[in-house]
């Protein structure tokens, strides 16, 4: 896979200053390494705790925490008129949003067998890899490479980052073997099609995500992939001609009501584009409800999962 190295290191005015702008942002919210992780601001805090009592009070937090570690494989299919032959029955495993607490394995073991012997011929991985803001993230590299090792694809694992993750996160990942893309992207030969993969910045609270350079360098021809971290991207997509747009950060609402129906999306965007497969024009889309949690441990009708994706011929 031919993927440029990423604006942290790429000397290009526009990647770069977008990077720029991200660490910025990051002194600006005081997400400094040196602090304790976790540390949530008051805000955060105050509503954590009364919804986690209100939740007590009612007799179902403990039901909504068995929830959140009920980890399902979800297995979707999109069909496109143009794919090329080579990329028919092409299988993309997305991981989104598992918000590893430190000291608390349970989640990466209940993910790492799940996807146990899986193969596919890529994975991609959209972000938000801690829970809360504060603090060294380097601790996420057990867990996720727990994940990571029970996993068998072919074209390796492409990441990008979310707006829980600082920029120490894409060290991380490298370290671990991801192709990391920070509006860039590579690449992907597989037999004689090409796949492009373009990846954004975060662009819900670091504003920093340009789909242009995601898709700056995307051959003429091929299939185009976007991975962005969350659905609020999709309109800019549009013109620049994404087949599929591959995200997160919703966690499908997280606590629904019955039949999974979202109270809140959490991100600048139709309710339409919060949870599952979507279309906008030709665009298709699909907002994964992520493996973890935040602000409260809890799941209600919206059990977390890893999606497995085919793409098919119409």
């Amino acid at each position: 896979m031919n993927c440029p190295q990423s604006p942290a290191l790429m000397p290009c005015h526009g990647r770069e200053a977008l990077w720029n702008k991200r660490l910025k942002a990051e002194k600006r919210f005081g997400l400094r390494l040196e602090q304790p992780p976790y540390r949530l601001r008051m805000g955060h805090v105050w509503r954590s705790n009364i919804i986690s009592l209100g939740l007590r009070l009612l007799g179902v937090y403990g039901w909504g925490v068995r929830n959140a570690l009920e980890l399902q494989m979800r297995e979707e299919t999109f069909c496109f008129p143009d794919l090329p032959d080579a990329l028919r029955g092409f299988r993309i495993l997305h991981i989104s949003d598992p918000h590893f607490i430190r000291n608390d394995g349970r989640l990466a073991e209940i993910a790492a067998e799940c996807v146990r012997g899986t193969e596919v011929d890529l994975c991609v991985l959209t972000g938000d890899y801690c829970w809360g803001h504060f603090g060294p993230q380097g601790f996420f590299s057990e867990p996720l490479g727990q994940i990571l090792r029970e996993i068998q694809s072919r074209h390796g694992v492409v990441g990008i980052l979310g707006n829980h993750d600082t920029h120490e996160a894409a060290d991380v990942l490298r370290d671990l073997g991801v192709k990391v893309l920070i509006n860039d992207g590579c690449t992907l030969q597989h037999g004689d099609a090409d796949l492009w993969i373009g990846g954004t910045d975060d662009p819900h609270k670091f504003l920093c995500a340009s789909v242009a350079l995601a898709m700056r360098d995307a051959p003429a021809e091929g299939f185009r992939l976007l991975l962005a971290h969350t659905p609020e991207c999709a309109v800019r997509a549009l013109d620049y001609e994404v087949d599929l747009y591959l995200c997160g950060h919703t966690h499908g609402g997280q606590v629904c009501l019955p039949g999974g129906r979202l109270i809140q999306v959490n991100a600048r965007c139709d309710r339409a584009f919060g949870e599952g497969k979507w279309r906008l024009g030709t665009l298709q889309g699909f907002t994964t409800k992520g493996m973890g949690t935040t602000d409260v441990p809890v799941r209600f009708y919206c059990p977390p999962e890893i999606a497995l994706l085919t793409l098919e011929r119409q």
